[in-house]
């Protein structure tokens, strides 16, 4: 069960300051350090009352949420071994701070706050649990000053852990995603939501083996900060695919749509003989319907990405 992360932050509408019409957007000058004759790093920044009580309204906002729907608060140390944090990065370790403490153990801090999570599900023999987490965590990531995202930022995870029926603890994450975004106005938006087996088993009918899979997944999630093209070329040059296997996956990878997309998919001929694939498509309708049920169903739109790092991250502790 994923959760909604809010990883660069949300541009919102603001009316606690009457000069401020908008929050305001971040560029790479702002993540820039001011002069100044005190040493400071760059990506990074102070925030000041006036940014404070944004922050504070839209974690304030977000909180109430998670609290209406009955998740408990929990918290975790902000340094973790670089050893577990390392192997859901796979190949992005550029982003993990280093830290090592006085018996020589290796230790980073964290980048996300789903591992703790997973560390703690494992170690406290946990089995049902709906939690919530807003913390700051931290990537060093080269790129951020050109994507527009700081270093240090927050994320609020929201997980429901435990058996349940099909779908039904993913619909709640997506009415507290919409209700959380309505309160905030921030104007219109669309929630893309995916399934593990359905994209699983369109890479394995690209040609794709099971054990690139998290290679070729680590490319994909990237689409949400470069284009295909680039996507497109780390497949081929880095995780070296084979073009023609990469030219399908692009065939696949930005369809979009709802109910008549899941219908299409079923159609078609390849995915009809593929258990996997149908499997998936089945959940996402019976979601669909949930969504129409509670009124959600304008703001979903299914897309063909997936995010593999929670999945990889779950699976390592089981």
């Amino acid at each position: 069960m994923t959760s909604p992360h809010c990883e660069k932050g949300l541009h919102i509408r603001c009316d606690v300051f009457e000069e401020m019409k908008e929050a305001e957007r971040i560029s790479p000058e702002s993540l820039s350090p001011p002069s100044s004759p005190f040493p400071f790093t760059t990506a990074v920044r102070d925030s000041s009352p006036e940014l404070m009580a944004i922050r504070e309204m839209v974690l304030n906002a977000t909180i109430d949420c998670f609290k209406r729907h009955g998740a408990k608060a929990m918290d975790a140390p902000v340094f973790a071994l670089k050893e577990v944090v390392r192997c859901v990065h796979g190949d992005d370790n550029q982003l993990i701070y280093d830290l090592e403490d006085e018996c020589g153990k290796i230790l980073c801090l964290r980048t996300d706050l789903t591992v703790p999570y997973a560390r703690c599900l494992a170690t406290s023999n946990i089995n049902n649990m709906k939690r919530y987490h807003v913390a700051k965590v931290y990537r060093r990531e080269a790129s951020a000053m050109i994507r527009g995202r700081y270093r240090e930022f927050y994320q609020c995870d929201f997980d429901i852990t435990g058996s349940s029926d099909p779908m039904i603890p993913d619909v709640e994450c997506i009415q507290v995603l919409v209700e959380i975004l309505d309160r905030l106005s921030i104007g219109q938006y669309v929630i893309r939501v995916n399934h593990r087996k359905l994209t699983d088993g369109i890479l394995t009918l690209c040609g794709v083996k099971r054990e690139q899979f998290e290679h070729v997944y680590d490319c994909i999630d990237k689409l949400n900060q470069t284009f295909w093209e680039d996507v497109r070329s780390q497949l081929i040059d880095r995780k070296g695919l084979d073009p023609t296997v990469v030219a399908r996956i692009g065939s696949f990878i930005h369809l979009k749509g709802n109910a008549d997309l899941l219908e299409k998919l079923a159609q078609h001929e390849l995915i009809a003989n593929s258990n996997e694939i149908m499997d998936g498509l089945r959940d996402l309708t019976l979601l669909l319907k949930y969504c129409e049920f509670y009124q959600l169903a304008d703001r979903v739109r299914r897309r063909a990405r997936a995010l593999s790092r929670l999945i990889r991250t779950l699976s390592g502790y089981r």
